[in-house]
C-alpha cells in the first residue's frame, strides 16, 4: 500500500508540471487560418509529411482518392507550440490522429528537417527561434 502511494507521487508531480507549463506558454490562437493551411499544404507539395523510421515519406496526396491533408502543429498547441506556418506540417488524417498531441521526439524533428530539405525551396521565411529545434 505504501509502495503504491510512493510510486504514484512522481506521476502526479509530472502531471502538475506539464499542466502548468503548457498553460503558461500556450498561444492564444489554436487553429490555422485558411491561408496558412493552404500555404502549409502547398509547401509540402500536396503530400503528407509523415516520415517513418525507414525514411519513406507517406504517399497520401491531397485530393487523391478522398485524401484530405490537415494542417497540424509539429510542436503541439496543447504543449505550448505556436500556431505559425513554421510550426505547421501537412499530415493525412490517419497520421495526424496517430501523432495526437504528443511532443515530437528529437529523432522525428531531425527526420522532418532532413526530409524537408529535399523538397522545400530555400526561401527565407520568418520563423520563431527554436520551434523545430526544441529538445
Amino acid at each position: 500500500m505504501i509502495l503504491a502511494a510512493l510510486l504514484a507521487v512522481p506521476k502526479a508531480l509530472r502531471w502538475v508540471w506539464r499542466e502548468t507549463r503548457s498553460r503558461r506558454r500556450r498561444d492564444s490562437r489554436r487553429g490555422f487560418t485558411p491561408d496558412e493551411r493552404a500555404y502549409i499544404i502547398a509547401r509540402a507539395g500536396g503530400q503528407c509529411e509523415w516520415v517513418g523510421a525507414g525514411w519513406a515519406r507517406c504517399q497520401a496526396f491531397h485530393g487523391a482518392a478522398g485524401v484530405t491533408l490537415e494542417a497540424d502543429h509539429v510542436w503541439p498547441h496543447a504543449l505550448g507550440g505556436p500556431t505559425t506556418v513554421e510550426n505547421g506540417q501537412a499530415l493525412c488524417g490517419p497520421h495526424n490522429r496517430r501523432k495526437g498531441s504528443r511532443a515530437p521526439t528529437p529523432a522525428y524533428l531531425w527526420r522532418l528537417r532532413t526530409s524537408r530539405a529535399r523538397y522545400m525551396e530555400k526561401v527565407p521565411t520568418p520563423r520563431r527561434r527554436g520551434v523545430l529545434d526544441r529538445r
